[in-house]
C-alpha cells in the first residue's frame, strides 16, 4: 500500500521497522488525510513520486511541490488542502495491526496549501 510496501525486498528485518517517509497528503473538509496518488505528485511511478517529494523536502522547496499537487487535485471536490509531510511509521505494525496501526508515530508538516477551484 503506497507509500509503504510489504514486498520482502523492502521489509527485511535488517532494514529496521521504524521508517520516515516524505509524502504528499490530501486533506478533506473533515480533516482526514490520505496519501496523494503518485501521478498527483508528478509521476505515475510510486518510487519516483516518493523521490520527488523527498528531493523537495531536502531542498526546502516543499511549498512549490505543494502548490503543484494542489493544482493537480483541483478536480477532487472532496480535497480542500494538500500537505507535504515527513511521517514516521512502524512498518511491522502498519501491515499487521489493522487500520489504527496505519497512523504515523510522528508527523511533521513541512508545507500546506489550499486547493483552489
Amino acid at each position: 500500500s503506497f507509500p509503504i510496501s510489504s514486498y520482502p525486498m523492502f521489509s527485511r528485518a535488517d532494514l529496521g521497522s521504524v521508517n520516515e517517509l516524505a509524502h504528499a497528503l490530501l486533506v478533506t473538509a473533515d480533516g482526514a488525510r490520505t496519501p496523494a496518488k503518485p501521478a498527483l505528485v508528478g509521476s505515475p511511478e510510486p518510487m519516483i513520486a516518493m523521490a520527488i517529494v523527498r528531493a523537495h523536502v531536502d531542498r526546502g522547496t516543499s511549498a512549490e511541490l505543494c502548490a503543484a499537487v494542489a493544482a493537480r487535485a483541483r478536480d477532487r471536490s472532496d480535497v480542500i488542502a494538500v500537505e507535504i509531510a515527513r511521517s514516521v511509521f512502524d512498518s511491522r505494525t502498519y501491515f499487521s495491526d489493522g487500520p489504527r496501526a496505519r497512523a504515523p508515530i510522528e508527523r511533521t508538516v513541512v508545507a500546506r496549501c489550499e486547493v483552489r477551484r
